[in-house]
């Protein structure tokens, strides 16, 4: 994919969604920062201050995988810094984040390196503004800047910049598409330069968004038409005019959902959404023999680093302002700038996204029949629909999907195993369909959600791992059996390699292993999954 001008969003996820998330982890010099959330309670004040000289040694550098499966590489400060894809310029007056732009990274390897920033401080409301010079731009790109709990989907997360050249969701109402988080689009005629190779031409500009107990606001504001009062380091939101995004609704309880959250750099590549809308950008260099969107993408960025010299972020600062706790609300605020002190000297923040072991197979494609409801698997992406009423309503519970097969149902999990895919269906419902028609498939993963996502199928599954990203589920029964022989085959060879003394001390446990294992033989039977003798 590469950059339009059309493309930035802020989402706001109550449910989990196929984005983020993370285990949460104690981060040691971390603060928490609880602002005050009524509107108009007082003067904004300064708390944070993300300035060029610190702004590396006040983020944690992600460098785990991508359950997103984007090509990418995250990297940590160490491997950053020598190889300057974390660097500072221009005098101390601006933070580069950038990727490698030497090497080729071919698809069925490693990713292309790259950075993901968590801040080590964590804050519930405020004013956030970030002042970028420059953002990464360029066919198969995917930038973000973005704010997460420290236990998604539970403590929320706001997506303030995020670029996959393709826009999911039209309607906001908290009451459709699944409660899975919505989107708005910042139409160019209208705020021009607002993203990519627009706002970099532009000299950049400036994003504040204001988090409240009551709503979510979101401003953009081109570089020449920034307010005075932010320049000036005493942001006024009433002189902010009529924001781009303003998320607030009576039913929607904003601080029983989002909490403690830590600010996100990331450049990522391809991967399960913005791979899969490639092959819609014509002026991306396709691959005609790729056998998916996702692998002329990869294709493209693994064989080209030269290309991606325009795939950096340029940041000025990033700042965060608070109203103190147990002021007012007034009819109106004036802001100005002080400093203010932590809740408390550590705090916990996600370190990034969970892990999975899955394989994937990309040039798999789907043989099998497909149901009335089933969207086509091989060639293009979706039509977008809704969100499927299987998730979150069904989680952790058994669904019968349309062929009559029962599902063990997992929102934000997967099941650890070989996977073959990406299968494009338009719903987490269809890609178990689809299961249903291949042989051999007891479990599935789906990337997904707003009617655009990528069914991973498995003929075999392990552990059940919580990723907070994947749907994943399997059929009931698939995890019952156990090769017995094979266990009683490992204990019993263990057990001949014990010494004397070893095998006395374990004399005594071998009645009991006996009368469990009958025990479990016994049940296996009745479940009519006979391991033999």
């Amino acid at each position: 994919m590469r950059s339009s001008p059309f493309i930035s969003r802020i989402a706001v996820f109550l449910f989990p969604s196929f984005f983020l998330v993370a285990n949460a982890q104690s981060v040691s010099g971390g603060a928490y920062y609880p602002g005050n959330g009524a509107p108009a309670a007082g003067t904004y004040k300064l708390i944070d201050d993300y300035n060029p000289a610190i702004f590396f040694n006040k983020f944690n550098f992600y460098n785990d995988y991508d359950p997103t499966y984007g090509h990418v590489q995250y990297v940590n400060k160490q491997t950053a810094q020598q190889n300057r894809y974390a660097t500072v310029s221009n005098g101390n007056k601006s933070a580069l984040i950038s990727v490698d732009t030497t090497n080729k990274w071919p698809n069925g390897g490693p990713g292309r390196p790259a950075v993901r920033l968590i801040s080590d401080n964590t804050y519930t409301h405020g004013l956030f503004i970030l002042d970028v010079a420059h953002m990464p731009t360029g066919c198969g790109t995917w930038p973000a800047y973005w704010l997460l709990g420290p236990n998604w989907p539970y403590t929320g997360e706001f997506d303030i910049i995020e670029g996959t050249a393709t826009f999911e969701t039209s309607n906001c109402d908290t009451s459709v598409n699944g409660n899975s988080g919505c989107g708005s689009l910042l139409n160019g005629s209208l705020i021009a330069n607002n993203y990519g190779a627009g706002l970099n031409s532009n000299g950049g500009g400036v994003y504040a968004t204001e988090w409240t107990s009551n709503f979510v606001k979101t401003w953009f504001f081109p570089r020449g038409s920034v307010p005075a009062s932010i320049t000036n380091g005493a942001p006024d939101v009433t002189t902010f005019g009529t924001p781009t995004v303003n998320q607030q609704g009576p039913g929607c309880k904003i601080d029983d959902h989002f909490v403690n959250m830590s600010i996100i750099i990331n450049t990522d590549f391809c991967g399960a959404w913005a791979g899969n809308v490639y092959a819609y950008f014509p002026d991306c260099p396709q691959d005609p023999s790729a056998p998916s969107s996702i692998d002329a993408c990869v294709n493209f960025v693994g064989n080209n680093p030269s290309y991606f010299t325009q795939a950096y972020w340029e940041i000025n600062s990033i700042k965060v302002y608070q109203m103190p706790q147990g002021a007012q609300p007034t009819s109106s605020y004036s802001t100005s700038q002080s400093s203010a002190a932590p809740m408390s000297s550590t705090n916990t923040v996600p370190l990034g996204m969970g892990q999975t072991s899955s394989s994937i197979l990309s040039s798999y494609s789907y043989t099998g029949p497909l149901t009335s409801k089933s969207s086509s698997t091989t060639g293009s992406a979706p039509t977008a629909v809704a969100t499927p009423a299987i998730c979150p309503g069904s989680n952790n519970t058994v669904w019968t999907d349309y062929n009559s097969v029962q599902w063990n149902v997992h929102y934000g999990a997967d099941y650890s195993g070989p996977a073959q895919g990406p299968l494009y269906t338009n719903s987490f419902e269809a890609c178990l369909e689809l299961c249903d028609g291949q042989s051999g498939c007891t479990a599935v993963g789906y990337l997904g959600g707003n009617g655009a996502g990528t069914c991973y199928t498995k003929s075999g599954s392990g552990s059940w791992n919580y990723d907070g990203t994947t749907f994943g589920a399997r059929k009931v029964g698939a995890d019952v059996y156990i090769d017995v022989r094979f266990s009683t085959a490992s204990i019993i060879y263990k057990f001949t390699n014990l010494s004397r003394s070893e095998r006395h001390l374990l004399h005594r446990l071998k009645v009991a292993y006996v009368c469990d294992l009958l025990r479990f033989r016994l049940l296996a039977r009745r479940l009519r999954f006979d391991p033999g003798p």
